[in-house]
């Protein structure tokens, strides 16, 4: 097995516990993740599996879609309902039309400090482990995109928005700072990841029927997960090269600094990377893989 794993993560289990499942199934495989979704979330969670694996971090800056549920008038150290709720009292009323102008000031670049209980390294460390000890730091603030972002429900205190961003973007903080921008407060009370890049909610596996022959089923062949990077169709001399690590020397019409090498069953070969003076030299190999599958294959037939 050679690819990606659409999965429909259910609340209430945590993505390492989903990725544990798939690797009894599918071992001695390894299997990773493109980044994961708290217990609290549900939705899409993609999985790599086999050599993949070397792959996932090609994934990590798709843009992601979200369906997110939020309270108004409350904060919490997590913000969100996973610890004891801090109340603003008296809370404000917000209208409809202050939810929606105050939306719209996160649309486009803008800067966002992820929460303090979140996996960004502090010197080394999770924050969230930090927090967890009381320690005082302050997690930095980063830019993040958010492509579309509009409120689909508001039924005081509660509001629900519907958000397209980019990798990175911590749903629980946009949340927490549309409510202090309100003058209000908010916490996420529920999350729903609906899309990554080609991967969508509609086409991802229930967690409950994770079986070796639904994961073999469902699996979706890492070119079609990496449409952006340019291909470039080689033959055998070629590949003998890129089995020993060596450098192709290509046309000069290709402009791209990295191109995936292809062979003529369109199977990943190589990701390349462009050298000056050295043409094109292989940095993610996977030649070894299919060659020893062939041969596998010849020696059962």
């Amino acid at each position: 097995m050679f690819g990606f794993l659409n999965i429909k993560k259910p609340v209430g289990i945590t993505s390492r516990d989903v990725v544990n499942r798939v690797q009894r199934l599918v071992k001695p495989l390894k299997v990773g993740h493109t980044g994961t979704l708290d217990p609290l979330a549900s939705g899409v969670l993609v999985l790599a599996i086999g050599p993949a694996t070397r792959l996932a971090k090609y994934l990590l800056h798709h843009s992601k879609h979200y369906r997110g549920r939020f309270k108004l008038g409350c904060s919490s150290p997590t913000d969100d309902t996973e610890v004891e709720l801090t109340y603003l009292s008296p809370a404000p009323k917000i209208s409809e039309a202050e939810l929606e102008a105050t939306v719209a000031r996160f649309r486009g670049n803008i800067r966002q400090r992820p929460p303090a209980y979140s996996a960004v390294k502090i010197n080394g460390q999770r924050s969230y482990r930090l927090a967890r000890k009381g320690e005082d730091f302050e997690v930095p603030a980063r830019e993040v995109t958010i492509h579309e972002l509009n409120v689909s429900r508001y039924q005081a205190p509660d509001f629900e928005l519907e958000i397209h961003c980019s990798g990175g973007t911590y749903v629980r903080a946009l949340g927490r700072d549309i409510g202090i921008h309100l003058g209000s407060g908010a916490v996420m009370t529920g999350l729903s990841r609906t899309g990554i890049g080609r991967f969508q909610i509609q086409d991802s596996l229930d967690f409950d029927a994770v079986d070796r022959p639904a994961i073999a089923r469902h699996l979706v062949s890492p070119l079609q997960c990496l449409p952006e990077i340019p291909r470039v169709t080689v033959g055998k001399e070629c590949i003998e090269k890129l089995a020993v690590g060596k450098s192709l020397e290509l046309e000069q019409t290709q402009t791209s600094d990295l191109l995936a090498a292809v062979d003529k069953k369109a199977r990943l070969l190589a990701l390349m990377v462009r050298k000056e003076n050295e043409g094109y030299r292989p940095t993610t190999n996977f030649v070894h893989y299919w060659l020893q599958l062939d041969h596998q294959s010849k020696e059962s037939s």
